[in-house]
């Protein structure tokens, strides 16, 4: 949580992002050879191999609904999380611009992310999630009458309205519905007021209605001059015409950047053509998937897309010719990094949930007080009326000791369950 402090809490932008040239690579383990001598195999000396994942990708988005689509391990979600400065710069090359100027370091507080599991509180309720985020991100002069407005009026933008006081669930509690869950996640991330929000494939895991309902929410949220960015696997024709701007990914290379109306039409023009009732999204992801087994086509469609004016690095200064922007004062961007909250108020907010979590999970509890109980009989019968000797009544003693310090451990085990449910948001 000590991240969160550095929140930018002035921030003029109207989030257009613009990215040049990205490039991505990452070490795997190389495969071991046979000639290779066995002490070269220890973990220690594990030899890596570089895998790139992203080459050469330039383009931008603007206010509305922009969508990334590819089939799997086309590199859509490297994308999304080096545009949202998620990724360890080390090995990315390339240049993200926002409103054409260099990312602040503060970036990544000031916009909101999505990931693809949802992660909140599940002993919480919908507005009591809101408001811990809301307490625990942005500036300790929010006053709480502030923070409960914030918290009301994005709730009201999400139709939360039915289930803002209800539980959202654990396996143990039934809560809200899947696509009530989605909206609390992206309400924990709309209280920072956000101008641009990126979501990690929204729809996954939900029925076609609930995906629907989900993509309108973030369609009405980009009217009111969001700037949406999301990538998503194969969505039904009613979500595809939502979208403003595509980004189609194949094998780590943009083949094709623009209108979502364009999509049809451009493909038309290198011989593919679409069915009359084909879904244009399915009939997309059925040529990216044809491509992806002819690189040289990839190739081709790659070239042909750099010419032509959906390259919208063509509007930006490109990374050959930019004008020192990495060394631009950072005060003209109107940038203001303050300290969000205290070391105390965090332990507070964070220890407030806790105590909450511990309470509204019986089970929890319930289970470490029946271990207590078991462990607590099986060693008191072991143990009962033991000999006043000096020598096995001692030893036997001592042996009751080592016990109920063994329990004891036994006993704080149960607690790592909820450790590893919290993981997740504690790391998000």
């Amino acid at each position: 949580m000590a991240a969160v402090n550095q929140v930018s809490t002035t921030v003029s932008s109207t989030g257009t992002i613009s990215f040049h040239n990205i490039n991505y690579t990452v070490g795997t383990k190389a495969r071991s050879h046979k000639r290779r001598s066995k002490c070269l195999t220890l973990p220690f000396f594990k030899v890596t191999e570089q895998k790139q994942i992203l080459f050469d990708v330039s383009g931008r988005f603007m206010n509305g609904m922009n969508a990334i689509l590819g089939p799997s391990g086309s590199g859509k979600s490297s994308l999304l999380d080096i545009l949202a400065d998620r990724k360890d710069p080390r090995g990315t090359s390339g240049i993200v611009l926002v409103d054409n100027f260099p990312r602040h370091p503060s970036f990544r507080y000031t916009v909101g992310y999505v990931v693809q599991e949802d992660i909140c509180s599940g002993t919480l309720t919908v507005r009591e999630n809101l408001y811990f985020s809301v307490s625990l991100r942005l500036s300790e002069a929010l006053s709480a009458s502030d923070k409960r407005v914030r918290v009301s009026t994005v709730i009201t933008e999400l139709s939360l309205e039915a289930c803002a006081d209800t539980r959202v669930g654990t396996e143990f509690l039934r809560g809200i519905s899947g696509g009530e869950k989605k909206r609390t996640c992206i309400g924990m991330e709309l209280v920072l007021s956000p101008n641009i929000l990126f979501l990690d494939e929204p729809t996954t895991g939900l029925d076609a209605s609930t995906a629907s309902s989900i993509m309108n929410c973030l369609k009405d949220l980009s009217r009111r001059g969001r700037t949406i960015i999301f990538s998503i696997h194969q969505p039904r024709y009613s979500i595809f015409k939502l979208f403003d701007t595509v980004m189609l990914m194949c094998n780590g290379q943009c083949v094709y950047h623009g209108s979502a109306k364009g999509v049809v039409p451009y493909f038309s023009t290198h011989d593919y053509q679409c069915e009359p009732y084909d879904n244009p999204a399915d009939f997309a992801l059925d040529v990216l998937i044809d491509i992806g087994r002819k690189p040289d086509i990839i190739a081709k469609l790659n070239d042909l897309y750099n010419k032509t004016d959906a390259d919208t690095s063509a509007a930006f200064p490109r990374p050959g010719n930019m004008i020192d922007l990495e060394s631009l004062d950072h005060k003209r961007r109107k940038y203001k990094v303050q300290a969000a909250r205290s070391l105390g108020a965090e332990i507070f907010y964070l220890s407030q949930r806790t105590l909450r979590n511990s309470f509204r999970n019986p089970a929890l509890a319930l289970s470490q007080i029946s271990v207590s109980i078991i462990l607590g009989a099986m060693v008191g019968l072991l143990f009962y009326d033991l000999k006043k000797t000096t020598d096995s009544g001692v030893q036997n003693r001592l042996g009751a000791i080592f016990f109920i310090s063994l329990n004891q451990i036994f006993i704080n085990v149960t607690a790592i369950d909820a450790l590893l449910k919290e993981r997740a948001l504690f790391i998000h």
